[in-house]
């Protein structure tokens, strides 16, 4: 919308300042983690290992949402009502969908599923199996619950998937 308005200096300052903030929360959470570490040695660990990368993550996230809220809030000055209420059901909707694919993916790994393999391979191999189909039923997962939540966005998606078959069936 900024750039159909010939304002592309608004996004750019925007994005900037998300990257200066998060460059900021990086190093707030790497600080906080070493000196976490020094003070509580047994969290020394798993703030070294995953904790910490998700740390890292997190203020990344932060500092998209800060991006993203920004740039609404000041569009929604310049135009006027963006349709929040909808925006939030949306919103509502995917948080739900996300969820459930969370919660699927933390089953998935509590389960170990490599350890219940029987074949024998190289264990980075077995890992790369495992993530790849924990990440393809977490898409299916995802495609479901938006389905079933008849998310308006996934319509396009959907009709176009209606038509390959339909397609194909005209084809046989």
């Amino acid at each position: 919308a900024f750039y159909a308005q010939q304002s592309t200096r608004v996004p750019v300052v925007v994005a900037s300042s998300c990257v200066a903030l998060n460059i900021i929360l990086n190093f707030l959470i790497l600080y906080a983690r070493s000196h976490l570490s020094v003070s509580h040695p047994e969290w020394a660990d798993a703030l070294s290992g995953k904790w910490g990368v998700a740390g890292l993550a997190l203020s990344t996230s932060m500092a998209s949402l800060v991006n993203a809220a920004v740039l609404f809030l000041m569009l929604r000055q310049r135009i006027g009502v963006l349709g929040g209420g909808r925006i939030l059901k949306t919103f509502m909707k995917s948080l739900a969908a996300c969820l459930c694919m969370a919660g699927f993916a933390w089953l998935a790994l509590q389960a170990d599923l490599v350890q219940r393999l029987s074949f024998e391979a190289p264990a980075k191999l077995l890992r790369a199996l495992e993530l790849a189909v924990i990440i393809a039923v977490r898409v299916i997962v995802y495609m479901s619950m938006a389905k079933f939540l008849r998310m308006e966005e996934w319509d396009p998606f959907w009709s176009m998937i209606r038509r390959d078959k339909q397609a194909g069936a005209d084809v046989v």
